[in-house]
């Protein structure tokens, strides 16, 4: 799942929360609203990867000056 999240914030302009959901339920992914939240605590704390909400356009982005290696982790994708 952490994998299609960042994958999809990466590729999207600014998803929200509901598409990023929905994008998972895509594929076979079914998490809920709270889920998705300790997903995005656990993409910060294992992975390093800040995916941070902005509150203008109600989406998400990989916050690249706060993550650490970003550049790294799509090498392997």
């Amino acid at each position: 799942s952490f994998h299609y999240i960042i994958q999809f914030v990466h590729d999207k302009n600014l998803p929200t929360k509901d598409q990023i959901i929905a994008h998972l339920r895509d594929k076979e992914q079914n998490i809920s609203s709270r889920t998705f939240e300790r997903y995005l605590r656990r993409i910060r704390d294992d992975l390093g990867m800040e995916i941070t909400y902005h509150h203008q356009t109600k989406g998400y982005f990989i916050d690249i000056e706060n993550s650490v290696q970003v550049g790294s982790f799509f090498k392997f994708c």
